[in-house]
């Protein structure tokens, strides 16, 4: 059945198969998935995991929590909603926060047995989506999302580019 504003709901095995987006830089926002955050532990955990990695990951001066970049006090001026939201923009924090969002939302569906067959990803969210189809196990995922925010937060030149390749004559 569906709800009036377009929900569908059911149950049991559904046709076909299912594919998995993810978000690239860009996505991200202050307070994303506190619902999620809040009612899975699933979340949380894959939360917790990324800010140990990204606290270890950061040099000689005691960082905030990933976790606190991402869900920061409550702000009562537009000056300091700015001030977090341009933190969590920074691209060594946005890729991390990304990678963290992205596996606690893939741990909780997998929590409810939904099977993921095809998994692909917009600019950074290749590399979740590398770790959902199996390729990098999330400790690693969440190691060179914090390696690649950081080369790629420094310097001021063309940080950057896309390369498509295509494989020709494969059976």
């Amino acid at each position: 059945w569906s709800a009036p504003a377009g929900i569908a709901f059911g149950a049991g095995p559904t046709a076909g198969r299912l594919a998995a987006l993810f978000p690239g830089q860009g996505s991200q926002y202050v307070g994303m998935l506190r619902d999620l955050v809040c009612q899975f532990p699933q979340m949380l955990e894959e939360l917790a995991l990324a800010d140990g990695i990204f606290t270890n990951q950061r040099d000689n001066r005691t960082p905030p929590r990933l976790s606190d970049l991402i869900y920061p006090h409550p702000a009562f001026s537009d000056d300091v909603r700015a001030s977090q939201e341009a933190a969590l923009k920074s691209t060594d924090v946005a890729q991390p926060a990304l990678g963290a969002m992205s596996l606690g939302v893939l741990r909780v569906l997998q929590h409810f047995e939904v099977a993921i067959a095809a998994a692909c990803g917009h600019s950074y969210g290749e590399l979740s989506a590398l770790c959902c189809a199996g390729r990098m196990a999330p400790e690693a995922l969440h190691r060179l999302s914090n390696l690649r925010g950081q080369l790629m937060a420094q310097g001021s030149t063309d940080r950057g580019s896309m390369l498509a390749v295509q494989e020709i004559g494969r059976a």
